[in-house]
């Protein structure tokens, strides 16, 4: 796409503030009015550009706002769960198109390119997305993909899948990119919902903040100045294995009581069910509560709101294990939030209580003037949304920058 400078900082601005009205953009890009009528127009015949509505002028004629054409581009994003896969459409105003979600465990492969069974899921899944979606595939600009373990986004490198056995060092943009000749983005799938918080969420207009990702494992990201700080290597936010319990369970890294042992749903579900199986816990069940095993957090909500003690007492446990690395994230980073979401966040009311306790006893009252600790209002389709902004920034990065 052939742009003027003039272009670009036109575009550059539009998809900052999300519309504007020619004067708005003159004021800000210091374009003389002429010059930006002339850039309007163009970006309008090239389609990058559209009439949004009519600003309401308390004097003189009223005057357009203008927004990026909501058809100029589509940008689709993929998150990978242990059980799930989740691909979402947006347009380039970051509206879904079309979202989707498929079950893992699909089969092995195809055994002739020796694929993970995982990886495997993941392309079937696209495949089958692209299929469903075909009147849309000429609109994707670029694809994002968000996926547990360890991540080289910048050479698009799945080094490690730590809690999925088989994953070492795919190049999984290389694999996607050459079959759909599309443009590529890999990240970690936490940093793909501290980008969806950071858009759309508890982070939307807050510039220094870590958000904490508990699902079926833990991570983190952290934005410094509004940009996410992604760290030397690439794997900043890695939270989860921090260690809070050196007497605790070993984690799929390798080491043992890493934050993941304990706040992860298997490291819940474990430590309930290992607490439950001690003497000491029957005197502390509710009277009606009778039950052998957790096997998922739905039962651990219920048994909690329910009233039973011992549930509530392990989930305060587990919340001081949180405050702890809270802390820690506070001490080194001082953010003015952090935000707390995935699917294990459903227990936000028997553990926010313990967390912030934690924090207020390990954290100087000096940096905790004006902070926010904030649970997210999570869905399933965060991650895969978050991919798709990664994926929006790749193009028009190729593009305008």
């Amino acid at each position: 796409m052939n742009l003027t400078r003039n272009e670009i900082e036109t575009l550059k601005l539009l998809l900052r503030k999300e519309k504007a009205t020619r004067r708005d953009i003159a004021d800000e890009t210091q374009l003389s009015p002429f010059v930006v009528s002339s850039v309007i127009e163009m970006l309008e015949k090239k389609g990058l550009v559209e009439v949004l509505e009519e600003s309401q002028a308390k004097r003189g004629r009223p005057s357009n706002f203008y927004h990026i054409n909501p058809d100029s581009g589509y940008f689709l994003g993929i998150s990978a769960d242990l059980t799930v896969i989740n691909i979402i459409l947006l347009n380039s105003i970051n509206r879904t198109v079309s979202e989707r979600q498929f079950p893992t465990g699909k089969g092995a492969g195809d055994s002739s390119e020796n694929f993970n069974p995982f990886l495997y899921d993941i392309l079937d899944s696209l495949k089958r997305f692209l299929q469903e979606n075909q009147s849309n595939k000429k609109k994707i600009r670029a694809i994002g993909i968000g996926v547990p373990g360890i991540i080289d986004s910048d050479r698009g490198i799945w080094l490690r899948g730590l809690r999925i056995p088989g994953i070492k060092h795919i190049n999984i943009r290389e694999l996607i990119q050459d079959k759909y000749n599309i443009p590529v983005v890999i990240e970690d799938v936490a940093r793909t919902v501290t980008y969806y918080e950071k858009s759309n969420g508890k982070g939307k207009g807050t510039k220094n903040f870590f958000l904490l990702h508990l699902g079926r494992g833990v991570g983190g990201g952290l934005v410094v100045n509004g940009e996410i700080l992604k760290g030397y290597h690439g794997f900043a936010g890695e939270i989860g294995h921090i260690i809070v319990e050196p007497s605790g369970y070993r984690c799929h890294c390798g080491y043992v009581g890493c934050l993941e042992t304990v706040a992860s749903l298997d490291g819940i579900l474990h430590r309930l069910n290992d607490k439950m199986r001690e003497v000491v816990v029957s005197s502390m069940h509710s009277h009606d509560f009778h039950r052998e095993e957790f096997q998922n957090l739905r039962e651990v909500l219920e048994a909690a709101e329910n009233g039973d003690k011992f549930t509530q007492s392990v989930l305060s446990g587990i919340g001081s294990f949180i405050g702890d690395a809270c802390s820690n994230v506070l001490l080194l980073f001082n953010p003015r939030k952090i935000i707390i979401t995935g699917p294990n966040a459903i227990l936000a009311d028997y553990l926010r209580d313990t967390i912030y306790q934690r924090i207020r006893e390990r954290v100087f009252s000096e940096m905790l003037s004006n902070f926010e600790l904030v649970f997210s209002n999570y869905s399933q389709d965060h991650e895969a949304y978050g991919a798709a902004l990664f994926a929006r920034d790749l193009y028009w990065q190729k593009e305008i920058l």
